[in-house]
């Protein structure tokens, strides 16, 4: 892995960053497949934080990488737990240094810069604001046609500043490029609101590496066994967010009539405060667990009991498919859209509806009594794999003469 920053001053910099020579993936030998006129695929993200969405393009560079790919990940902030991940046949291109901060003017003048230099045959963006800002960058080097807009969310769902809610809608619909969405249904979904001919929508569904996730589920937790190793728990991971509606798991979890069974809720997010309070509201300070963020929640996938997710909406939960890569059975809320399709309609896990706090108990219930076996459910998730999202994206970058 490396990492250039000399596309931030363009010029005689860019030009030597675009000389240097990138590092072979690791692996590759075998697989190797040269991109037409050795071809750059770029992914543009925000920052390595630990997202559902860097972990899912992290994954898919570094996929890319294993067929050949010059994959670039271009990042805002080149800093966050998830750097880590980022393999050694994968180039960091940083269009600025600081360590936090939105995307600035500076840094949209970068990106144009490294569009403009490094000429990458796709640029694969997922995150609104950034996708809006590589929109126009495509536009004022005349390559609208290069960029690949992922959505991974549903369509209507997602919460929008009000300007953001009046942009994205317009620029779906002038984009002449493609998109990809990350499961048929948020396809569906998209295509309700912007008109899409088959041949520019696309369905790949998030690349989940299942051997480093199976590596990893091996390792020590980093915040320590839960409750010193006595009982069993279940499992949340993700953001504290209101789309996460980790009150009914609490709720849910109350009514469970079982003492012995604990709760873990690895993340971090605006809502930890309302959480503790409602834990102490219902009683559960012995029994409930919030340690934060932790860069390996595999570690604790593969020690739960089950894995519980209850949102009200996502795209394609990836953390689903970890944890059944993990070998941990898993409870979900039948939510648009993603769940579902993971599940195969309830036949890998139990599905129940929004906001049915005393169907998720039961269903949780089920699964802790009648588990199913975890090499089942880790054969389910290599459905999922990054080398098939990567051959998908590969083909979707570099189309066959005809195709």
């Amino acid at each position: 892995m490396r990492t250039d920053r000399a596309w931030a001053e363009g010029g005689a910099g860019a030009a030597a960053a675009l000389a240097s020579p990138r590092e072979p993936a690791a692996g590759a030998g075998a697989r190797e497949r040269q991109a037409p006129g050795g071809g750059v695929v770029a992914l543009l993200l925000r920052d390595f934080a630990g997202g559902g969405a860097e972990r899912a393009l992290i994954n898919l560079a570094n996929g890319l990488a294993e067929l050949g790919v010059a994959a670039d990940l271009v990042v805002l902030n080149d800093a966050g737990p998830f750097r880590r991940y980022v393999g050694p046949g994968v180039r960091v291109v940083a269009l600025q240094s600081v360590q936090k901060g939105p995307l600035t003017g500076l840094a949209a003048a970068k990106l144009v810069t490294y569009l403009r230099h490094r000429k990458p045959a796709r640029l694969i963006s997922t995150l609104e604001a950034l996708t809006l800002a590589a929109f126009v960058a495509h536009l004022l080097v005349g390559r609208r046609r290069d960029l690949v807009i992922r959505v991974a969310t549903t369509f209507d769902r997602e919460p929008r500043p009000w300007l953001r809610r009046l942009l994205v809608p317009l620029v779906y619909r002038w984009h002449p490029g493609v998109f990809v969405a990350n499961s048929a249904a948020s396809a569906a979904n998209l295509r309700q609101h912007v008109p899409l001919d088959a041949e520019r929508l696309h369905v790949i569904y998030n690349a989940v590496d299942f051997e480093a996730t199976q590596r990893l589920s091996t390792g020590e937790p980093e915040h320590g066994v839960p409750f010193g190793g006595e009982g069993r728990f279940i499992l949340f991971a993700g953001r504290l967010t209101p789309a996460k509606r980790l009150d009914n798991l609490l709720r849910a979890f109350a009514c469970l009539d079982a003492p012995d069974v604990k709760l873990v809720i690895l993340g971090e997010g605006p809502l930890r405060q309302q959480l503790l309070q409602l834990i102490d509201e219902l009683g559960l300070q012995e029994r409930v667990w919030l340690p934060g963020f932790t860069v390996n929640p595999y570690a604790y996938m593969s020690r739960a009991a089950a894995f519980v997710l209850t949102s009200d909406y996502e795209g394609l939960p990836t953390v689903l498919i970890e944890a059944l890569a993990c070998g941990c059975p898993v409870v979900s809320t039948d939510c648009v859209s993603g769940p579902r399709e993971v599940l195969e309609g309830g036949r890998w896990g139990e599905l129940v509806p929004v906001g049915d706090v005393g169907a998720l108990a039961a269903a949780i219930r089920q699964t802790l009594a009648s588990p199913l076996p975890a090499d089942v459910l880790r054969e389910r998730a290599r459905r999922f794999s990054v080398q098939a999202a990567a051959e998908s994206y590969y083909r979707l970058c570099f189309p066959s003469p005809g195709a």
